[in-house]
This record gives structure tokens, sequence and C-alpha cells, in this order.
């Protein structure tokens, strides 16, 4: 009986595995279907597709048009895309080599490395590469200058870092926050420690020996692959708009362009652990090493690796990296469960959201067999209310005026009927608890994971699915509601003082005063209090015009229209003492309306509360 079990599961297991590959096999039509779909309701102009299984092509297509006005369609073995923070995976697997080399030491602070600029010593502990490799160093995000309209903003590392070097906000090691400037360094440490510029060491170390003769960091571009370089679009008031090459002056972050080809030689040296054929571009060993674990935010959410990212999902080991500029969106994803790999990139602003949907769908697919979900258990609405509240993204600029978009990267947790309604954007989900912090969403597997400080009060939430940072809750003085709050009530304060006093004054100016009538308020005080509103209101409109360029546009540099913009908060500190000085005469004049006095109090208390609102998101010129 023993023996006929065996042999019926043997035989269930020889049917799932030839089912499968039978599936398989079928998948590029699933998602010629799926990817064209893509194309057209995100309006992205094209798309290069590459699966390999077991180290040959399962799929190789092109989709689309790399050229949408000539209609040049994008051909897998040809076409360039911009790969953007895939990049990253060739600075990690040369900081391999140069450790396996001994040249580099992971746990050893990289300020023994840097010679032309240092780390300064914020807290206790160094920051060292395996710090940097696993995105945990501690350093601010830093926008502006990521991205740059014209070459001149290329040079070499060594000019560029000492000059740009990220806020340490928090210790090393302790919480992931996925940092650009941080692998930028990284790879100067290898420029310094081989003695070669960054472009000649990959060239020579790793794409020559793959023969990836298709891909370059190099920007502009040389010459013999300008010609098959996909352009960039954006699909803006229903019409596709071509947009200029991306360069980024950080090159060893996101400079690559690189074709499908190209990158089916990559993948088959990952699944091969470091190597191709002959070619050993890192040890086995060392490869197995860098899918090792640094941290872990919490029991259930996917570890930060030593520089891969760990995108497991759905009961699906993955990993590999996703890579996005404004134009180009890309996925590189190893599932090593299956021996496979997939490369897909579009060339429109909407790909991210193209290929995260593709891979979803695939998993759903092919996959969906991996996936389990856990029994979701019963908690309390009162203890569920120890979860609400708003959360921002750990990942933001500290120290310059971006730091407002932390204002607008958050996620709320509303308790609702025994779940949590996680609102996002402008999408929510509900997600059931199946532990005392952890909670899936709803009929799906990923979680997020909640932490407690040492009172039990909850401080931090994790995505399962995203190890490269973390939420952290807010507290009231930074919360939504208080700075939309502050906004709303200056703005309908300042135009009614801009516009009722003046119309007021006018209507009175035809008119001969009784004397015993109240007087209005002293010229002087409305004098003072119509500048500020007026200067307020110029700043606000000002300043949401300076974004109207696109995203781009804000981080290539501060415009100068800003900068000058900046200086009114300062022009406002003095304004807002003499204002309050007015405030302080206007009260003992007794001939003036009791409710004038508590209007012009309104305006300036609103007005301070704006300058320190100013102050705290970094808009006061000297903040940028």
């Amino acid at each position: 009986m023993k023996i006929l079990k065996l042999l019926l599961l043997s035989f269930l297991l020889s049917f799932h595995s030839i089912a499968q590959v039978f599936e398989f096999e079928h998948i590029e039509p699933f998602l010629d279907g799926v990817i064209e779909t893509q194309l057209r309701e995100k309006n992205i102009s094209g798309a290069t597709l590459s699966i390999i299984k077991d180290g040959k092509k399962l799929v190789h297509k092109g989709y689309g048009y790399s050229d949408f006005f000539n209609r040049v369609p994008v051909n897998p073995d040809q076409t360039l895309f911009r790969i953007g923070s895939v990049s990253k995976l060739f600075v990690w697997l040369s900081v391999m080599q140069m450790v396996e080399q001994g040249k580099l030491e992971l746990d050893r602070d990289i300020n023994d490395y840097l010679h032309d600029f240092k780390i300064p010593n914020t807290f206790e502990d160094p920051i060292t590469l395996r710090h940097i490799m696993s995105h945990t160093p501690g350093f601010e995000d830093r926008l502006i200058k990521l991205f740059s309209a014209d070459s001149l903003s290329i040079a070499p590392l060594g000019k560029i870092l000492p000059n740009d070097i990220p806020k340490r906000v928090r210790p090393a090691g302790v919480q992931a926050s996925y940092s650009n400037h941080a692998t930028a360094i990284a790879a100067h440490i290898v420029e310094i420690i081989s003695g070669m510029d960054w472009n000649d060491y990959v060239e020579q170390k790793i794409l020559d020996p793959l023969k990836m003769h298709s891909t370059t960091f190099r920007q502009p571009l040389p010459d013999y692959l300008k010609q098959n370089m996909a352009k960039g679009y954006s699909f803006s008031k229903g019409i596709m708009v071509e947009k200029p090459f991306e360069y980024i002056p950080l090159a060893p972050v996101g400079s690559v362009s690189t074709t499908a080809a190209d990158m089916v030689l990559f993948m088959q040296m990952l699944l091969n652990k470091g190597s191709l054929n002959e070619t050993e571009i890192i040890a086995d060993t060392t490869f197995i090493k860098m899918l090792e674990p640094v941290i872990i935010h919490a029991k259930g959410v996917n570890p930060c690796l030593h520089g891969f990212m760990d995108m497991s999902r759905k009961g699906v080991s993955l990993f590999g990296h996703g890579g996005d500029t404004f134009w180009f969106h890309t996925l590189l994803a190893i599932l090593p469960d299956y021996n496979m790999g997939i490369f897909l990139s579009f060339n429109s602003d909407k790909g991210a959201s193209a290929y995260a949907d593709v891979m979803n769908i695939f998993l759903d697919k092919f996959l969906s067999d991996k996936d389990t979900l856990l029994t979701p258990i019963t908690l309390s609405d009162d203890y569920l209310k120890k979860f609400a509240g708003e959360y921002k993204i750990n990942r933001y600029p500290h120290s310059d005026y971006l730091k407002i978009m932390s204002l607008f990267s958050r996620i709320k947790v509303i308790p609702e009927n025994g779940r949590l309604k996680i609102h996002e954007g402008n999408k929510s989900n509900f997600y059931l608890p199946i532990d005392s912090l952890t909670f899936r969403k709803e009929f799906e597997s990923e979680a997020i994971v909640f932490q407690v400080d040492e009172e039990s009060k909850v401080k931090y939430a994790f995505m399962s699915t995203l190890s490269i940072f973390a939420f952290e809750r807010v507290t009231t003085c930074e919360g939504q509601p208080l700075h939309f709050s502050i906004f709303l009530i200056v703005v309908i304060l300042s135009i009614v003082t801009i516009f009722y006093w003046p119309m007021v004054f006018f209507i009175r100016s035809n008119y001969q005063s009784i004397g015993s009538a109240p007087k209005p308020l002293p010229f002087s005080a409305k004098l003072v209090a119509w500048i500020t509103s007026f200067l307020l209101l110029f700043f606000y409109l000002g300043i949401s015009l300076s974004t109207t360029g696109g995203p781009e546009a804000v981080v290539y540099s501060v415009p100068t229209g800003v900068k000058y913009l900046l200086t009114i908060p300062i022009l406002l500190i003095p304004i807002n003492l003499f204002l309050i000085f007015k405030m302080v005469m206007v009260w003992p004049l007794i001939s003036t309306r009791i409710r004038s006095k508590i209007f012009y109090t309104l305006i300036c208390f609103a007005h301070i509360a704006a300058l320190w609102q100013l102050y705290f998101w970094n808009l006061i010129g000297w903040n940028y």
C-alpha cells in the first residue's frame, strides 16, 4: 500500500511538472496579449521582454515602437532601453569582486577607503559597505540634481559626491531606506581601490567578459549605439510627447542603456551563480553570500539582501531589481526555484505600473498554486484603534525644500469592522489580522506588519514585499490634517484681507463718517497685514506654478524662480514681527470694533503658523 501511494504521489508530481512545462510553452501568446493591453490602456510607446528558463530563451520579443512617430518597431536584439536602478546590480557585483580579492571589507568603515571626502560621524557607529548594499546606511534621500537635462552635469564621481553628501538621519544598520547616493559612494570606492574610472572598470570586469557589447553606462551614448536607442515618451493631454535623453550625474546608480539580448546574458550569469560559460564574474560562494539577509525589519517582511532586492510575493521566491527613470521603467526578476529569469522594460512614463501589472498577472496565471492565504483571526475594534493614524515613508529629503514631498507620501490606517482599511494615494485596500501585529490584504497574501516601541505604541509599519523602506507613524505636528488646515485658513484669511479691505475702503471713501460710529482699524495696521497676506499668497502661487514643468524639472536643479521665491519667507519674518506689534497696539483702541480686533488677531496668528509651517518644510531661503 505504501509503495502504491508513493507511485501515485510520484505520478501526480510528474503530471504537475509536465502541465507546468506545457503552460510555460504557451506563455508567449498569453503575455503578448497582456503587454499589448498595457501598451494600449496606458498609452505606452513600446516594450521589450525576455524570459529565460534553464538557460534558454522562452520569450524574446519587442512590442510597439522605439520611435513612436517614425513607427520604428522595438527589436529585442538591437533596441536599447534605459534600465534605471537595475544598473546598481553592476555596482554590487563590482564590490563583491573586490571583496573576493581582499581589497575591500564589507564591515569596515567606508571612510577608510574614501580619500577626497569623508562621511560625517553623526552617529557613534560608522557606515560600512554592508550597510550600503542593504540600503541601511541611514542617509536621507536626495533628489535635486539626481537627473539632468544635458551632458554638462556629467563629471567624475570624485567631483560630484564631495558637494552632495546626504545628511545622516538615523544610525546605520537600523532601518532600510533606499539610497542612490550611498550606491554612488560604493561605486566611487571601487574606483579608488581599483585605480580605474567606473566606466572602464565595469566594461573590463563585467560587460566585456559577458560579451554585453550593447550595454553601457556612458553618457552621452557612444556613437555606435545612438541609432538603436529607444526614445522616451510621456502621454499628456491626449497626445504622445517625445522626451529628451535623460542624463544621470551619479551614473553607476542608474545610467545603463542596454538591450534585452544583453540582459539575457546577464540573467544567465545570475542563474548560474556568477558565471557564464567559461567566464566567472564572481565565485558561486560569493554569489550565494549576496542573497543572504542583512536585516529583516519584521517577521513576514522580505529581508534586505547584499545588493539584490528580495521581491518574493504570492508564495514565489524572487530576487532582482526594479529600475525607473522618468520615461523608462524596467524589471529584472530571477525565480531561482524555476531556474527562470524575466527582463521587461517600457519606454513611457506609465511603465512602472505596467511592469508591476504584468508581473502580478504572470504569477497569478502560471504560479498561483504557490500562494497560500493565512487564516485571519479576530481582534476587537478597541485593539485595532492602536494602529489608526497616518504613516510617512522614511525615504524623503530632510535638508532641502523637497522635504514637503513627504507630506504627500503617506498611508492612512483606519480600523473598520474588525479590519484595517489602508488608504494609499487614490486607492484603498482592506487588511485582515493574522496575528496581533500582522495583517494580510483581503484575498491576497501580501501583508503589512506593524512594530511597537518600548511602551507598546505602534511606531512603524512595513509592507511585506517592500524591504527597502519603512513607514513611520507621524506625530500631530507633521500630520496632513494640521498642515492642510493651516494652509486653508491662511489662504482664506489672506484672500479676505487682500480683497475685502480695499473694497470697504473705497466704499467708505464715498461717505462722510459719523463721529460716533466705530472706527476701522488704523491704516498702518491694515497695510502691514495686507502686505503680509499678499506676499504669502504670491509665494504659494509661485511655488505651485514652479511644479508645472513636470517632476523632472523639480529634480534637475533648484529653479531660479524658486530661489527668488524662497527669499519671500525671509522678508516675512520682520514683517510678521511688525504685524504682532500692530496687533498689540490695536487692542487698547476703544473706538475700534471688537470684531475687527479679533479678525486682525486671527490674521496675525495664522501668519505666524504659516511661517512656522514654511520653516518646518525647509521653505525659508537659507534651508535650500
